[in-house]
């Protein structure tokens, strides 16, 4: 017999999976239309290289008076004077001067095949290999993909999908700390398609390995095996989240003859991979992958040179040639050109400041805004607002707009 503490957690948990219910029958928030790159590329690669121009000039100026000229640096788009001396992930004069040594090395074969490459023409290639996915488009991939799941379960003659999801709230008290991730977002998409479609398939939150709400300490979820699991996902850039958290809580439930199912309509290649080692390697259950959309890092569309101009304004004046395995592109082998109606990747995963108007200009990386209260907050002298006027403008890379619509 459960003694009162037990029934206390049993009882909110069962609380908790009923509020749940009742959110995952809720319509999806959808998100409002983004305007195309397109529709402001002229104005902002116009204006990136015009204050660019302005900025270098300024620090010329500067460094003449204080140095005497010893120390200037070239036109933007000219071979970098003194980039066997300095290459360093930031600009600041002081620290050249108090010690020069930790600069003094460089790739000099990276030096000798340097190629020029203009901020405008690095702009260009950017947008140009950037994939805009409309909130229609997303649909179109999701519902192919809930078609692939229903036929998978049919064969499996399934009558219930179990949808496990990370357990961040572990004391049962704030329901928005599930609903308020992607992958409910995606589970109230499945939904209202399976309504659509007239299917007596039914839907079962789950938060996986369940054993801390039934005392019983070899309880989980599954006790005989035969269960459909479905990961869910919007998308997924490194497969980080989904293998730390929502397959973690599924790796000592799932057993014998059970399924696991994985629905993530835009997938990058690396993630793809990532999630068949782990369901290979950790999970001893049959699985299976609905047909994703694959997108590859920027690393994989520009070249290095071009990567080094780009991001000159976050790494420093003297980023430019860069050694090969210097830190902007090892940055951009796991960032990915690709943003959303919905969701613009956060900085961890993609390129939010730049979708969201931040001109890659020197001497605007940014600088930290802890009075916003959050940990990737920046204010930057040059944003690009909606008028194609420059403006100082405060960004949160973590969650830059449009703010997705799961969010609360």
């Amino acid at each position: 017999m459960p003694n009162e503490h037990e029934l206390t957690v049993y009882d909110k948990y069962q609380a908790y999976m009923t509020a749940l219910q009742t959110y995952l029958e809720l319509p999806p928030i959808q998100p409002v239309p983004r305007p195309p790159i397109d529709a402001y590329r002229k104005r902002f690669v116009e204006e990136a290289e015009r204050i660019e121009h302005d900025n270098v000039s300024q620090i010329n100026r500067d460094l003449r008076g204080l140095y005497d000229e010893k120390l200037v640096i070239s036109p933007p788009d000219g071979p970098l004077q003194w980039h066997a001396q300095f290459v360093q992930k930031r600009y600041s004069r002081d620290r050249y001067l108090q010690d020069d040594e930790k600069h003094s090395s460089v790739d000099k074969s990276t030096a000798a095949d340097f190629q020029m490459v203009t901020l405008p023409e690095a702009l260009q290639k950017f947008f140009h290999v950037s994939r805009h996915i409309t909130y229609a488009m997303f649909l179109s991939q999701l519902h192919r993909c809930f078609d692939q799941l229903i036929e998978a379960a049919e064969r499996r003659s399934t009558r219930t999908l179990v949808l496990p999801m990370p357990f961040y709230d572990t004391q049962l008290q704030d329901v928005s700390k599930t609903t308020g991730k992607s992958n409910f977002w995606v589970a109230q998409h499945l939904y209202q398609y399976l309504k659509k479609r007239e299917s007596d398939l039914a839907l079962e939150v789950t938060f996986g390995n369940e054993r801390p709400f039934f005392g019983a300490p070899d309880a989980g979820y599954s006790t005989t095996g035969g269960d459909f699991f479905v990961i869910l996902d919007d998308a997924s850039y490194t497969s980080n989240q989904l293998c730390d958290n929502t397959l973690e809580c599924i790796r000592e439930a799932v057993r014998g003859n059970d399924f696991v199912f994985f629905v993530v309509p835009f997938l990058s290649v690396e993630a793809k991979i990532r999630l068949e080692t782990f369901a290979q390697k950790n999970m001893p259950v049959e699985h299976d992958f609905a047909d994703s959309q694959t997108f590859a890092s920027l690393a994989q569309h520009m070249t290095r040179h071009e990567i080094a101009r780009l991001f000159r304004y976050r790494y420093g004046t003297f980023a430019n040639p860069e050694p090969d395995m210097a830190q902007v592109i090892k940055d951009c082998a796991n960032k990915y050109p690709i943003y959303f109606d919905h969701k613009t990747p956060d900085y961890m995963s993609g390129f939010p400041d730049l979708y969201s108007g931040v001109l890659p200009v020197v001497g605007n990386e940014g600088v930290p805004d802890p009075i916003r209260g959050c940990r990737r907050c920046r204010t930057y002298p040059y944003v690009l607002n909606e008028h194609g006027m420059t403006q100082t403008g405060f960004l949160n890379t973590a969650d830059p707009p449009p703010i997705p619509p799961y969010k609360p």
